[in-house]
């Protein structure tokens, strides 16, 4: 899916977090109408901590007076650009690739100055790697010029691209750098033969595929990375293949325990390029408990299920899918590696509640939901549709226990005084989180009530 050679090892430089590109021809465009040509050196610098402009100014060149009061400018200090502006910048790479910056923040993050030259540095967000050759011809465009150049009749070209199914096809790809795929149903064998000698060499591919709300999807593990594929042909009134996509990327932070940020992002309608861009992320994974046993969540039914309810449940954007998507966000943020257990037992106490609060039937003075007693969690969960005495009241007891001295002066108790009561209640209420949100997206299956403690189930319908 990465068509050109270039913009491979473009992403190779960002994907490893240091290099530097040569830039050319750099324009600095402020707002939607003022255009900059900057006529001097200029680079892209590529580490750990983001990606920078950096521009070469020789001693003694003018510079327009927006332009001069960045290089003037120091923190604290106030420049012409205010931070709402939008300024991004274009240039082309030595390899002639015609890129895009965006999200230049106006303020220098550092600006040096020496006898010959001054030396600004400025971070932005992203790169969109620009059209090239045919990016922005459709395929019945490429087909038409094809046959003109030919001289062939192009009266049946409208009929041969239906039947060929490429009308209205809507293709996604993405990159999640560091995800190990655990979900997979076939290893796809793949046979290549040598140019010149003719032999034949084979390969397995590890990919987890099917078809999702009209289109199909497939997620390839790609040397250390996962990548992601989704097309579709659009028709009227179908899902948009864009909510689709990003939906999958949210089932996939679910169901692998990471962040849905991309690396690479790329989209094409009928082949005409749409969107194109890379930014680094640095390590997406994080370290909470899995919604289900690996075995179960890579060999059985039930995790694909779970993988397709996911899918189907963030595409539709609800505020329920809203709400649980920043749920997980901060579950995973609250179960970085090596942070103390008790720190992330308090907030995933907070983040639950928060899931559970507004069917709890109470509310503060001001009118907000509230958890509070027992009998509030108790409505909650029979709200939802769950099981309270199989499943909820030992997650309610273990975070009543934790959550209540952690925040009421770090009291130690019987229930919260050794590893094991600390690893139980960590395991309950991660479960209690996973049950919450899979209850919403209307899965059907079992799922574990405590992956740390046994494979006790319970039974989602």
């Amino acid at each position: 899916m990465i068509e050109n050679q270039f913009i491979e090892e473009l992403l190779s430089k960002i994907r490893n977090d240091s290099a530097e590109l040569n830039l050319h021809d750099l324009e600095i465009h402020v707002g939607s109408g003022s255009q900059i040509a900057m006529n001097m050196a200029s680079t892209i610098e590529i580490g750990n901590a983001g990606i920078y402009l950096k521009v070469y100014q020789r001693q003694g060149n003018a510079l327009p007076p927006e332009i001069d009061d960045l290089f003037q400018s120091r923190e604290g200090t106030p420049v012409r650009l205010a931070q709402t502006d939008i300024i991004w910048a274009k240039a082309i790479t030595d390899d002639g690739l015609e890129l895009q910056l965006d999200g230049i923040v106006p303020l220098p993050s550092e600006r040096t100055t020496n006898t010959f030259t001054s030396t600004l540095r400025l971070r932005f967000k992203r790169i969109n790697v620009l059209p090239t050759g045919f990016d922005d011809q459709t395929y019945q465009q490429i087909n038409q010029m094809r046959r003109h150049a030919n001289d062939e009749d192009v009266s049946g070209i409208e009929s041969s691209e239906e039947e060929r199914g490429l009308r209205g096809e809507h293709v996604l790809f993405g990159i999640l750098p560091r995800v190990k795929l655990k979900i997979a149903n076939r290893g796809v064998d793949t046979v290549t033969t040598h140019p010149f000698r003719g032999e034949l060499s084979h390969g397995v591919l590890n990919c987890f595929t099917g078809e999702l709300l009209g289109g199909e999807f497939c997620l390839e593990a790609k040397d250390e990375d996962l990548w992601v594929y989704y097309r579709k042909c659009i028709r009227e009134g179908d899902p948009v293949p864009g909510k689709v996509f990003d939906g999958i990327l949210d089932a996939i932070a679910f169901t692998h325990g990471c962040h849905p940020h991309l690396f690479y992002r790329q989209e094409r309608i009928e082949g005409r390029l749409v969107e194109r861009w890379c930014a680094p992320r640095g390590e997406l994974n994080r370290n909470p408990l899995a919604p289900m046993s690996s075995g179960r969540l890579h060999r059985l039914e039930d995790g694909r299920h779970l993988f397709n309810c996911a899918v189907e449940f963030f595409s539709s954007d609800s505020e329920d899918a809203q709400a649980c998507s920043r749920a997980l966000w901060l579950m995973r943020e609250a179960c970085r590696e090596n942070m103390a257990h008790e720190v992330s037992i308090l907030s995933l106490c907070s983040i639950l509640e928060g899931l559970l609060a507004p069917y709890s039937g109470q509310t503060w003075g001001d009118g907000s939901p509230k958890l509070g007693t027992a009998e509030g969690w108790q409505a909650a969960i029979v709200a939802i549709g769950l099981d309270w005495n199989n499943c909820f009241a030992d997650v309610w007891r273990s975070s009543h226990d934790f959550r209540n001295n952690m925040a009421h002066g770090f009291r130690i108790t019987p229930n919260t005084g050794n590893a094991d009561d600390i690893l139980n209640a960590y395991s309950r209420i991660s479960a209690g989180i996973y049950i919450t949100i899979a209850q919403k997206m209307n899965f059907q299956g079992t799922m574990e009530k405590s992956l740390i403690e046994g494979r006790d189930t319970v039974s989602l319908s």
